[in-house]
C-alpha cells in the first residue's frame, strides 16, 4: 500500500516538473515506438514503424529503449533512452507514440497528441483487472490513470474489445483490426 502511493506521489510530481516541456511545440512529423518498456526491438510497434520507413519517409521515427547501445537499426531511425531527458522532451513534443506495454502516468497527453496502445496481441489472456480482484484502491487508481493515457487502443477482435471497455475506464477511440 504504502509503495503504491509513493508510487501515486512520485507521478505526481513528475507531472509537474515536466510542465515547462509542455512549452515547446509538437513535432507533427515525430513518432515515437516503444516495445516491452524499452526492452525489444519487437512486436506491433516495429511492424508500425517498418511500414512507415520503407512507405513514408518524410517521418522522424523514434525508438525507446532502456539500453540504446544494444540496437542496431535503419540510420532513419532515432533511438532514445528510457527515462533520459530526451526521452522526456522527445515524447511529450512527438505527433504519435506507439507501444504495446503502455505509456507513463506522469504524461499529459496535450491537443493533437496521439498515444496508441497496440498491445502485444489481444484475447482472452488480457484479462488484467478481473484476474486482480483483490487490488487496493491506490492499485485501481493506478490502472485508471494508465488507462486515461490512452488516446487510441488497437484491438484484434470484437469480444476483446468488448472486454478491454468493461474492464477498464477508457472511452477513447478503438481501432479493430
Amino acid at each position: 500500500m504504502v509503495k503504491d502511493l509513493l508510487k501515486i506521489v512520485i507521478n505526481y510530481l513528475l507531472k509537474i516538473i515536466l510542465l515547462p516541456f509542455y512549452l515547446f511545440p509538437i513535432n507533427n512529423k515525430r513518432i515515437v515506438f516503444m516495445s516491452y518498456s524499452g526492452l525489444q526491438y519487437s512486436c506491433n510497434p516495429k511492424y508500425i514503424s517498418d511500414f512507415l520507413k520503407d512507405n513514408h519517409n518524410d517521418y522522424e521515427l523514434v525508438w525507446v529503449f532502456k539500453e540504446p547501445d544494444k540496437y542496431f537499426l535503419d540510420s532513419s531511425i532515432k533511438k532514445v533512452k528510457y527515462l533520459s531527458i530526451r526521452y522526456l522532451y522527445t515524447v511529450i513534443t512527438s505527433k504519435f507514440y506507439f507501444s504495446n506495454n503502455g505509456f507513463n502516468h506522469f504524461f499529459f497527453i496535450r491537443k493533437g497528441q496521439r498515444f496508441v496502445q497496440t498491445w502485444h496481441g489481444g484475447g482472452a489472456y488480457k484479462k488484467r483487472r478481473s484476474l486482480n480482484q483483490d487490488k487496493n484502491a491506490l492499485q485501481r487508481l493506478l490502472d485508471n490513470e494508465h488507462d486515461r493515457t490512452i488516446t487510441d487502443f488497437i484491438s484484434n477482435s470484437q469480444y476483446f474489445t468488448d472486454y478491454f471497455i468493461r474492464d477498464s475506464v477508457y472511452k477513447n477511440n478503438i481501432l479493430n483490426t
